[in-house]
Parts: structure tokens; C-alpha cells; sequence
């Protein structure tokens, strides 16, 4: 369920970034796996997850929103109101349908389990050591595992396994080509990819439920879309061509 929750939510957030259409019946197909992700999170009680998958639910609507509303103020009002009549309808069939794991998401939202994970981590790691990492098959002690290797929290997991060298390479290759085109993006599609690599940070920060920087299928597009991100990016840097014509007075 976790995977295949990872996979739709990220194709659908690639799949709005695609789409050259800003129009309801182009933008419907790609926000229908988004939505369907929230009650699935809130069944799989991942409070990180739910808060992702809302993220990226607020950002599909604003797509085909904008065209009926010419203010941002109103868009804004819009896609809060339509997310929260969804919200709420879903929460209401789920609490009929599957009541206990609604109050096991209720009962672990105030509960902090992040703080004993990294605090057990720190205890265990020096920090010089993430420096150079620890080596792939490194495991530190977790609560009642003895041997653990995962955390939730990617750039953390880079650290400890590869090194600042490593975390720094993907950073520039992955991260930062996506993030970069918030800052003077200058179309819709510049925009929305640059968002969806804002939510990718998030996961990678650990609001998700098992993000993972491994080689499946929704790293593999995201890679993809990086290389889409440095080739707009160089494409504003690119100057324009010289105008064909007179070419002005020959200097001797």
C-alpha cells in the first residue's frame, strides 16, 4: 500500500507538470490519484503524509482555478474551500467506512516520535563521522531494533550512509534545479515544477510515510524532471539571436 500510495501521488504531481492544459478535463485525470492519496494516508495513519498529499492536492486545484478567477485573492479562497469540502467529505465516508483508523490518526497527531529517533540517532553517530559517512551497510540501535539502517529523514540518510560529498552532488544535480525556478519563473509549467520540487524536499525531510532516495520509479521521473528544470533554467540564461539584416558599418 505504501508504495504504490508513493508512486500515484508522485505521477500524479509529474503528470499535472506535463500537462499543457490548464482546462478541468486535461487536469482531472492527474488530480484524481492525488486526491484518492489522502484517505489512503489517513488509513495508513501517516500524519507527515496527509499534510503532503493536501500540499499537493492545493496545488493541482490552483491550475485549472486560475482561469475562473483573475484575482489571486479569490483563487486562493477557492481552492481552500474546494479542499476542504473535500477534506471533509472524505473524512466523513472514511469515519463510516473505517472508524478505528480514523481515531488512530486522531489519537497520533500531538505525538512526537521524530524527536527519540534523531535523539537516539546523535547519541550513537558523531556528527564528524557524516562527513565522509558510515558506508552503505551501516546501522545504528532504534528502540527495540538492533540493527537499523533507515531514518526518517533522506539528507540525514545520505550523511550517514555517503557523506557530505554525496548529499552535496545530489543536492546540485537533483535539488536545486527544480527549486531555482521559483525565483523568476516565468510560465505556469517553470512554476509547478518548481513546487513539485518543493514538495520533494518536504519528503525528503521526512513529512512523507517511507520516502526513499532509491531507484524506483518515482525517483527515476524525478531525476527526469530535474534535467527538464536545468533545461529551462538554461534557456532564460540563453541570449537571444542577433537580428539578420544590415550588419552595420565594416570597421578597417
Amino acid at each position: 500500500t505504501v508504495e504504490h500510495l508513493q508512486t500515484a501521488f508522485w505521477f500524479g504531481l509529474c503528470a499535472l507538470v506535463l500537462c499543457k492544459s490548464s482546462r478541468w478535463r486535461d487536469c482531472v485525470p492527474a488530480l484524481i490519484p492525488i486526491a484518492l492519496c489522502i484517505p489512503i494516508a489517513i488509513v495508513a495513519s501517516s500524519r507527515s503524509f496527509t499534510l503532503l498529499t493536501i500540499l499537493g492536492l492545493l496545488t493541482g486545484l490552483m491550475v485549472p482555478l486560475q482561469h475562473h478567477f483573475r484575482s489571486k485573492g479569490a483563487r486562493v479562497l477557492a481552492v481552500g474551500i474546494l479542499a476542504a469540502l473535500v477534506f471533509v467529505v472524505g473524512w466523513w465516508l472514511l469515519s463510516m467506512a473505517a472508524p478505528e483508523r480514523v481515531v488512530a490518526l486522531k489519537d497520533r497527531l500531538l505525538n512526537d516520535t521524530r524527536s527519540s529517533q534523531y535523539s537516539q540517532f546523535f547519541q550513537q553517530v558523531p556528527v564528524e563521522s557524516l562527513i565522509i559517512g558510515l558506508g552503505p551497510k551501516a546501522t545504528y540501535t532504534y528502540n527495540d531494533w538492533a540493527n537499523y539502517d533507515y531514518i526518517d529523514n533522506q539528507f540525514l540518510f545520505i550523511l550517514f550512509k555517503f557523506g557530505l560529498p554525496v548529499l552535496l552532488g545530489y543536492c546540485a544535480v537533483v535539488i536545486w534545479p527544480g527549486l531555482r525556478l521559483l525565483i523568476g519563473a516565468g510560465t505556469q509549467q517553470e512554476r509547478l515544477l518548481g513546487v513539485l520540487f518543493v514538495l520533494w524536499t518536504l519528503a525528503t525531510l521526512g513529512v512523507s510515510i517511507f520516502h526513499n532516495i532509491t531507484p524506483n520509479p518515482q525517483n527515476l521521473a524525478v531525476v527526469l524532471l530535474a534535467g527538464r528544470a536545468f533545461t529551462f533554467a538554461k534557456a532564460t540564461r540563453k541570449p537571444p539571436f542577433p537580428l539578420r539584416g544590415n550588419p552595420g558599418p565594416v570597421r578597417s
